[in-house]
């Protein structure tokens, strides 16, 4: 299982959406990115990197070192509702590594995206939960409010003729 979440983000102003960003999911600990080189009972490490709107781009190789402290200091986020039990602390996060990336398109084949990640230090929010439940699947989980309404106008015979 993967445990940890890294988002970084790079903008030209506070006021508007970031010009480029890159999503990390991965393990405490140096990671790979190559699926090929990851045991069959393991999941590898996954990025993704976003430029402008369209331009999205998937992990193929590399790697990641990253290190996670949690501080004495508490948050007060609601846990997920698969947690029965944890805690949110203000953490530091070090990180390094470099990432190769391809993008998500068929037409740029041989294309190739080198991301180096120096040595840095970020405080962000850890989440560590001590123990999970189920999560029970209801109507309303599982079907959108609007649903309903939508489903009514395309079948009224059907759903009329209860």
């Amino acid at each position: 299982q993967l445990e940890l979440a890294v988002i970084l983000w790079q903008a030209h102003s506070a006021t508007q959406p970031p010009d480029r960003m890159i999503l990390i999911v991965a393990d405490e600990g140096t990671i790979n990115f190559d699926f090929a080189s990851v045991p069959t009972d393991e999941l590898p490490a996954l990025a993704l990197y976003i430029e402008g709107e369209n331009n999205v781009w998937s992990s193929l190789s590399g790697t990641l070192t990253s290190q996670v402290a949690a501080t004495t200091q508490t948050c007060g986020l609601p846990l997920p509702p698969y947690a029965k039990s944890g805690a949110c602390n203000i953490a530091t996060f070090d990180e390094e590594g470099s990432i190769v990336f391809e993008p998500f398109s068929f037409d740029a084949l041989n294309k190739r995206l080198n991301l180096a990640i120096p040595r840095q230090t970020l405080h962000g929010l850890w989440m560590a939960i001590t123990e999970v439940q189920s999560v029970p699947i209801t109507g309303n989980r599982m079907i959108p409010a609007l649903m309903g309404p939508r489903l009514m106008s395309l079948a009224p015979g059907l759903i009329r003729g209860r």
